[in-house]
């Protein structure tokens, strides 16, 4: 059963449950400090590049084909 208030299906909730713990705002100049310094990448890139490449995610919130969270040529490993 859907949340009330929410307009989101069990399996959106868990890829946006996912999603949530790399939630963050930085200034420009903290994302170049971060880039430059830190050897893990920003936290946008540790959501977005790999969602883009599960399948399950791209059907789950119904993403275009060939959109930016829909990539055609994803990367599979298995």
């Amino acid at each position: 059963l859907p949340l009330p208030n929410l307009n989101y299906t069990s399996r959106q909730l868990f890829w946006i449950s996912a999603a949530s713990q790399w939630c963050s705002v930085e200034r420009p100049e903290s994302m170049k400090l971060h880039i430059t310094m830190d050897v893990h990448s920003p936290e946008r890139f540790r959501v977005n590049g790999p969602m883009s490449n599960v399948e399950e995610f791209s059907r789950d919130f119904e993403c275009p084909s060939g959109s930016k969270m829909n990539n055609e040529n994803r990367c599979r490993v298995w």
